[in-house]
C-alpha cells in the first residue's frame, strides 16, 4: 500500500487517485516518482510532512520527516526529525534525531542526538550542542 494516510486541510485523505491529484496541485511530482509505502502524509504551511513509512528510493526535495525508514535516495532538503536513514545521500537539511547507516552527509546542522554509523559526513557538517 503507497499510501496509508493523508491529511489536507483538515480532512483525511484515503484514495490514491486524490492524493496523487492534491500532491500534483500543489507541485510534489516529486514524491509521484519517489518509491514509497505505507506512507502517512500530510500537507502544513505549503510543506510536505512525512510522519511514518517506508522510503525505497527517489528524491525527496523539501519537506519534514518523521519516524520513517529511509532505504535508500536523495534528500535535497528539509528537516529531518527521527527515522532510520539507511544509505542515501543527505544533501542538506536541519538533523535532529535518528540513525543513520551508511551514505552520505554533504551539508547539515545538526541540532540533536542523531547517531551517525559508516557515513561520509562532509566538512559542511555543523554540530550545535544542546
Amino acid at each position: 500500500m503507497r499510501y496509508k494516510e493523508f491529511k489536507n486541510e483538515g480532512k483525511i485523505i484515503t484514495e490514491y487517485f486524490k492524493i496523487d491529484e492534491i500532491l500534483a496541485k500543489n507541485k510534489m511530482h516529486w514524491l509521484l516518482n519517489a518509491e514509497i509505502e505505507n506512507a502517512r502524509l500530510e500537507i502544513f504551511k505549503n510543506t510536505l510532512v512525512f510522519n511514518s513509512g517506508t522510503w525505497f528510493n527517489g528524491i525527496f526535495e523539501y519537506g519534514v520527516i518523521r519516524n520513517i525508514h529511509w532505504k535508500f535516495g536523495e534528500f535535497v532538503n528539509g528537516v529531518w526529525y527521527d527515522g532510520t536513514f539507511c544509505n542515501g545521500i543527505f544533501k542538506s537539511g536541519l538533523i535532529y534525531e535518528g540513525k543513520f547507516i551508511l551514505g552520505q552527509i554533504l551539508s547539515a546542522e545538526i541540532k540533536g542526538n542523531a547517531q551517525f554509523i559508516d557515513c561520509d559526513i562532509s566538512p559542511n557538517v555543523k554540530l550545535f550542542k544542546k
